[in-house]
């Protein structure tokens, strides 16, 4: 069986979501023992490591054990989303692969191939390998908020709760109450879904898993800053990191929120060590910015090095990111803009951040981007859904009927 359903259980893929090779290329080679492939981050004593290299030499000595194979795939996905170092799902597919053509008929060969290809983008085969987990076996709680997570990455919310209300027989009563209120709070619901969760996890916490109480702070510090309420989204977050999980996901949330708060030089504390991240170097650039950190020209340089590595690949690695970076770093809106439709449009990535930055890029544009069909979509879809976000609000504002509006000025400083 699938190894225990942890911190995964709905995370969206701020900075897990990050290669789009298909999910059978072949594994690069090294030309020579002596070449350095990658600098990754030293961070081997981490929880995530250590069950990775545990499973490693069980499944070398017991190769044909499907069940420590499971678990070691899984293993390397929580290893990716702990490190943000995408190689891990190259590690995870050569388990995979080998073993995929005799286990069609295995729900959790589904939940694993579709858990593998949703990082790679492919969210229309995710959906599919996640529909027959379920259908082979219909109380796949791990496929069911699988599915969820992305229906809420690409701001489908009513479907993500029609989900969330199919795994609830199953899951525990703060997974099912967070799932439904996440749903909930992109619908015109925030913050009665906001207090419902607060009161689910007060309620819950003491029973719950470290990754669960992760995933439940984390979404408790978001959904209080898309009201505005600062003091505790700063609260949640301090609680989050306090868990003691290492996570990606919440760095990037947290620095997102130091960074709107003008709070550079917190957020170069926070994420300290973490320059091998992509996601995570484009924000200590940011905040190096905002504070003047002569590190910023190193920073610059790296990921200007790093998005053209993957360009000369044919990747389109984090465009969320490479927008930040086009925009605010380099002087480009123009070539922004257009990177951060392509993240929303062709890749499906419509949660917050993305929608902001896509109209920061606009507003930095002016002449007619108000008129465009991408930024009419979003405000049609703000205002269809009912989502709410302060973060949102200056950016809907500065875009709307922005022909008429050619004096709204574009960011300025950087700052996001």
């Amino acid at each position: 069986m699938i190894g225990v359903f942890t911190r995964v259980v709905f995370l969206t893929l701020l900075g897990t979501s990050s290669l789009t090779t298909p999910v059978l290329a072949a594994p690069y080679t090294p030309t020579s023992k002596d070449q350095v492939v990658e600098k990754l981050p030293a961070r081997a004593n981490t929880p995530e490591l250590k069950k990775v290299a545990r499973l490693k030499k069980q499944l070398s000595i017991q190769p044909n054990d499907m069940a420590v194979a499971f678990d070691l795939i899984e293993a390397y996905f929580d290893a990716a989303l702990a490190t943000g170092e995408p190689r891990y799902i190259g590690y995870a597919r050569a388990v995979f692969e080998p073993r995929f053509p005799q286990q069609q008929s295995n729900a959790d060969w589904w939940y694993l191939s579709g858990l593998l290809v949703q990082y790679t983008h492919q969210f229309d085969q995710a959906h599919q390998a996640f529909d027959k987990a379920i259908n082979l076996k219909p109380d796949h709680l791990a496929a069911m908020s699988w599915k969820s997570a992305l229906w809420m990455v690409e701001g489908k919310y009513a479907q993500a709760k029609a989900m969330c209300a199919k795994l609830q027989p199953y899951a525990s009563a703060l997974n099912a109450a967070g799932c439904t209120a996440f749903a909930d709070a992109g619908m015109g619901q925030l913050p009665a879904a906001y207090q419902g969760l607060k009161s689910q996890f007060e309620q819950h916490q003491a029973d719950s898993s470290d990754g669960l109480r992760l995933w439940a702070l984390t979404r408790l510090a978001e959904m209080a800053e898309r009201q505005g309420l600062t003091q505790e989204a700063e609260q949640h977050y301090q609680q989050a990191l306090q868990v003691g999980v290492t996570d990606q996901y919440l760095l990037g949330a947290y620095a997102d929120f130091l960074l709107h708060q003008k709070r550079g030089a917190d957020a170069l504390v926070l994420l300290k060590d973490w320059e091998a991240s992509d996601i995570l170097l484009m924000r200590m650039a940011q905040a190096a910015q905002q504070t003047g950190d002569p590190r910023l020209k190193t920073f610059e340089k790296d990921l200007r090095d790093r998005f053209e590595a993957m360009s000369k690949r044919g990747e389109q690695l984090h465009e969320q990111e490479e927008a930040r970076f086009l925009l605010f770093l380099d002087n480009k809106p123009q070539m922004a803009f257009q990177k951060a439709v392509h993240n929303y449009s062709e890749k499906r990535q419509r949660e917050p951040r993305d929608l902001e930055i896509l109209l920061q890029a606009a507003a930095a544009i002016q002449a007619n981007a108000g008129n465009n069909p991408v930024v009419q979509q979003v405000h049609e879809w703000v205002k269809t859904t009912g989502f709410e976000d302060v973060r949102l609000s200056p950016w809907i504002e500065k875009t709307t009927g922005q022909t008429a509006k050619a004096e709204s000025a574009p960011p300025t400083g950087g700052r996001p």
